[in-house]
């Protein structure tokens, strides 16, 4: 037989018409040409398909799924096999896809001689359980045009069960309920798998989940979650889905999960829902700070405060919190929420509630305290706060300024009216009523007569928080201290009384240029020293203002130095010599007289002046103890002598060095009789300052070969020494002289080292100097033009004439209707100059002037300038009265000390007023 032959062509293209497969035979036609071309070639046997591998156990599948087979067929004929196609195939068994030879399979309609190909089955169970079938194929053996079955049935077997099958647990829609924005709320779910077989590829599904859903901890399964990429049939496992709400709105979503169930792609879902909730918010009413009504301290004001929660969620664990309320402030009844209160341990949200706290003053003044009030918003701890603040009033209290105690000051009498504005405020809200100034006593009184005093405003009452003023006048008409009390009386709302007070002090003084009665009754005190005359020459102040005053005194056959010391009262003070009087006989015969005294550091006195020691006059200096002995230790036996020619030295005045080294000045006649400035300077021991012009005593002369006679000296602090007194030129002129620290003349002061000022055609003396604060120096004495005056002449400090000072740096006056001399001068703190000495009428009086800085009359002093007084405790009027030295107290005082006469002469002190 021939392969491939016209015959077995054209019959199998009319079976394959009658089949359906055309195409496939018409590429069988094709190679049956080619076979004709070639030769025609035997082969014994007609085809015969041959299943290979059957019988085909599909094995388990799904129900709804497919699982597929290769079924191998073989040619084992000595012809081609053509045509074939499935006789009996029957579901749930198929070709994949529906048609021979399956999807996928190789087998086409002509199947070569010894050709092996596959088809491609499928088994798709629709039901579980046990399924069999059997597939025959027909097909041309290439021997005759009949269908031959194929020699074997092949046999198809198959089980079918259900798939993977998952749920998830809460559903249909899982409420996570109400959460209170802030917080979170886990919820596990639980996958079960109900099917009979695993479910594979489990993962998180699309869409996925958003906010405020989500696997915890941000990926599936959720931290704490069980579930994997598989599930067992039968098996459980869990995924944890949290619920974050950021917004007071219901949220939804779903939470899905795919899976492959064997067959295909599945997905179990399960719907989600939650509702948030803001959190509670507290708060009090009446903010910031509520301030409670001024309120008087005997009552109390009650405030209810609303409490108000504006979330929607319940605050919980509601109550006061530390810290408390702080006294006059709390709750009404003492605890929370206050008697008559609502709020309690929670608070519903959007719900109100109130509470009452009291204020309950104790003192005045304002305080504050705060409500604090804790809670529980859902999430954490709160505090809602309230401030609290009020005044507490007292019912008035009246207060007078300028306190502790107002001073008027030193005010003189007789002549001083000095008002006082007192402001007296009410420092409490509540008014004082019924007010009124109690009765002032003398010298104090109401500024015209009563109460408030002219231009006061005081009335009879005072408002809250008020001032007004009271006007009291001072007007001293004695000497000494003076006290009142300024007090106002006034009514309390309650109708009791009170009052202020203000103590008030004030000094009645002498007018400038009185005597000071608070000085021995009169201002005035005198003293005999020995048995006869005494002459008080120079004063001294002790640091405690204790008076001490140097002359001369007489016993019997000739004068001595004579001391005496006063208490400020003006007493002699009987701790000093002998009832406070001390003799010194320098000269053991001669005639002794001091006209200086010093007060050293320690309290010693030196005394100085002229005794007659070896037949003539010589600088005598004696040093006494503070209690007015002789101290030995000083000089010899107490005493320096200086002598220069052996002719008469007197000493007239002396002072202390910056070194503690006393100075003494006055003058030395020559041999030839001519008077010389005479200087010496002593060592703190007493002995001759060797270290002053080698010899420690220097003479000058001012006006060379002329009479010249030094008063006073004054120590510069640069160590330089000045000298004044007097020089002849034709007259008597103004000298001065300027010294070195180490005893030359100072050349570049005046004219060569000199200055002499002719004040007046006549006599010009000067008796007394000091140096002001501007350093010029203030020259003081007498001048004759007729009859003597009283001379005042300022040079600056290189010693020419201040032509700014009074007339041509002079000036110059009588003391009443009489002549005037000039003996000692001092400058007061304002920089005036108080001149004294004595002015001659029918006799001598004290007599003084003060003059300005300027050089003009201090009208204010004695209203003219001028003062003269006779000492009128000696037994008249017409006793002769000087003024030899002066010294101010620290209280500005004046003190004047000279001699007064009455059978004879007597120390005399008087004391003014500045």
């Amino acid at each position: 037989m021939y392969v491939g032959s016209c015959s077995q062509i054209k019959a199998s293209l009319r079976f394959a018409q009658y089949v359906g497969f055309a195409l496939i035979l018409a590429a069988s036609a094709v190679s049956c040409r080619k076979q004709k071309k070639d030769s025609d070639k035997l082969i014994s046997g007609p085809a015969n398909l041959v299943a290979t591998n059957g019988p085909i156990d599909f094995g388990t599948a799904s129900v709804g799924g497919t699982v597929t087979a290769n079924l191998t067929l073989s040619n084992n004929g000595g012809l081609l096999a053509s045509a074939p196609q499935p006789k009996s195939l029957t579901a749930p068994f198929t070709f994949l896809g529906g048609y021979y030879p399956g999807v996928g399979g190789t087998c086409g309609l002509v199947i070569q001689v010894g050709e092996t190909c596959t088809v491609v089955l499928a088994f798709s169970p629709t039901s579980s359980g046990a399924a069999t079938g059997e597939l025959f194929l027909t097909y041309y053996n290439g021997v005759d045009s009949k269908t031959v079955l194929t020699s074997d049935i092949t046999q198809l077997t198959g089980a079918a069960s259900d798939g993977a099958v998952l749920s998830i647990s809460n559903g249909a829609t899982y409420d996570y309920g109400t959460i209170v924005i802030g917080n979170t709320s886990d919820k596990s779910f639980t996958v079960t798998n109900t099917g009979t077989v695993g479910a594979t590829a489990m993962a998180a599904g699309t869409p996925a989940m958003a906010a405020p859903f989500t696997f915890k901890g941000g990926a599936y399964p959720g931290t704490g979650g069980t579930c994997g990429a598989t599930l067992a049939a039968s098996g459980t496992c869990t995924v944890v889905v949290r619920y974050t709400p950021s917004a007071a709105v219901l949220s939804s979503d779903t939470l899905r999960l795919t899976y492959n169930d064997g067959t295909s792609t599945q997905s179990a879902t399960r719907a989600m829902q939650g509702t948030g909730q803001t959190p509670a918010s507290l708060s009090v009413s009446d903010g910031a700070t509520y301030t409670y009504p001024d309120t008087y301290e005997t009552l109390t004001a009650d405030k209810t405060f609303t409490v108000t929660n504006a979330g929607s969620a319940t605050a919980t664990s509601f109550s006061n919190t530390t810290p408390a309320l702080a006294a006059p402030y709390g709750y009404k009844g003492g605890s929370y929420p206050g008697t008559g209160g609502t709020c309690g341990a929670s608070l519903a949200g959007s719900a109100t509630c109130t509470l009452i706290v009291t204020y309950s003053p104790t003192a005045t003044g304002a305080t504050s305290s705060t409500i604090n009030l804790t809670y529980n918003d859902g999430v954490a701890t709160q505090t809602a706060s309230r401030d609290v603040a009020g005044t507490g009033l007292g019912y008035a209290s009246l207060s007078i300024s300028d306190g502790a105690t107002y001073s008027f000051g030193s005010k003189y009498i007789n002549t001083t009216n000095t008002d006082k504005s007192f402001t007296v405020t009410n420092s409490q809200h509540g008014s004082a009523t019924v007010v009124s100034g109690a009765a002032l006593s003398a010298p104090y009184t109401y500024k015209g007569g009563a109460y408030p005093g002219t231009g006061g405003t005081c009335g009879n009452s005072i408002g809250s928080l008020a001032t007004c003023t009271i006007v009291v006048r001072f007007s001293p008409t004695a000497l000494g201290a003076a006290s009142d009390t300024l007090t106002v009386n006034y009514t309390l709302p309650d109708a009791s009384t009170s009052s202020a007070t203000r103590a008030m002090t004030g000094t009645g003084i002498g007018n400038p240029g009185s005597l000071d009665t608070t000085f021995n009754t009169t201002g005035q005190v005198a003293s005999s020293i020995g048995s006869a005359d005494a002459y008080g020459y120079a004063v001294a102040l002790q640091s405690d203002g204790k008076i001490v005053v140097a002359g001369s005194s007489y016993n019997g056959s000739d004068t001595d130095f004579a001391v005496a010391r006063y208490s400020t009262a003006g007493a002699l003070d009987a701790s000093f010599g002998t009832g406070g009087k001390v003799s010194i006989d320098v000269s053991a015969g001669g005639n002794d007289v001091a006209y200086a005294v010093v007060i050293q550091a320690d309290g010693k006195v030196l005394v100085g002046g002229s005794a007659a020691t070896s037949g003539d006059l010589n600088f005598s200096v004696v040093r006494l103890t503070s209690a007015g002995a002789i101290d030995t230790a000083y000089g010899t036996s107490g005493i320096a002598i200086t002598q220069f020619n052996g002719q008469d030295d007197v000493l007239r005045g002396l002072a202390l060095d910056s070194n503690g080294k006393a100075v003494a000045v006055g003058y030395s006649i020559s041999l030839a009789g001519k008077k010389r400035f005479a200087i010496a300077r002593y060592g703190t021991d007493g002995t001759a300052d060797t270290t002053f012009n080698t010899t420690g005593r220097a003479v000058f002369s001012p006006i060379a070969n002329s009479q010249n006679d030094c008063y006073a000296l004054s120590i510069l602090s640069s160590g330089k020494i000045v000298m004044a007194g007097t020089a002849l030129s034709g007259t008597y002129q103004f000298a001065v002289a300027q010294v070195s620290s180490v005893g030359a003349i100072d050349t570049d002061f005046g004219t060569s080292g000199y200055t002499t000022v002719d004040v007046t055609a006549g006599t010009d003396i000067v008796k007394a100097m000091a140096i002001d604060s501007s350093s010029n120096i203030v020259l003081g004495g007498v001048s004759a033009t007729g009859s003597n005056q009283m001379t005042v002449t300022r040079l600056t400090s290189v010693g020419a004439v201040d032509a700014t000072f009074g007339t041509a740096g002079t000036y110059t006056t009588a003391i009443g209707a009489g002549a005037a001399d000039g003996t000692a001068l001092v400058i007061d703190s304002s920089g005036n100059i108080i001149i004294g000495g004595y002015s001659t009428n029918t006799e001598k009086d004290f007599a003084m002037m003060r003059l300005t800085s300027a050089g003009a009359l201090d009208a204010s002093f004695n209203s003219t300038g001028q003062v003269e007084t006779d000492y009128t405790g000696l037994g008249g009027a017409a006793n002769n009265n000087s003024i030899f030295g002066l010294a101010l107290q620290s209280d500005g005082k004046i003190v004047a000390v000279g001699n007064a006469q009455a059978a004879s002469y007597d120390f005399a002190i008087m004391r003014y007023w500045p």
